[in-house]
C-alpha cells in the first residue's frame, strides 16, 4: 500500500491469546444487533460464520 511517500505492508490478523493464571485464554467481544425480524437469519448466518455463539434472541414489535 502506498500513499504520499510512505510505503506499508498489512499482514494477516491473528488471535492475541492471553495467559490469565497459567491458563491461555482468547479475547471475547459481545455483540448485541437490532434488526427487523426478516432480516435477523442473514445476520444469525454470518456470525455463525466467525465462529459466533447466540446467547439470547429477544423478538421485539
Amino acid at each position: 500500500m502506498r500513499r504520499e511517500g510512505y510505503e506499508l505492508q498489512v499482514g494477516q490478523p491473528r488471535v492475541i491469546m492471553k495467559e490469565i493464571d497459567g491458563k491461555k485464554c482468547e479475547p471475547i467481544e459481545v455483540l448485541t444487533v437490532d434488526v427487523p425480524e426478516h432480516h435477523s437469519g442473514k445476520v444469525i448466518e454470518y456470525v455463525s460464520q466467525r465462529k459466533g455463539e447466540m446467547l439470547s434472541m429477544d423478538p421485539k414489535r
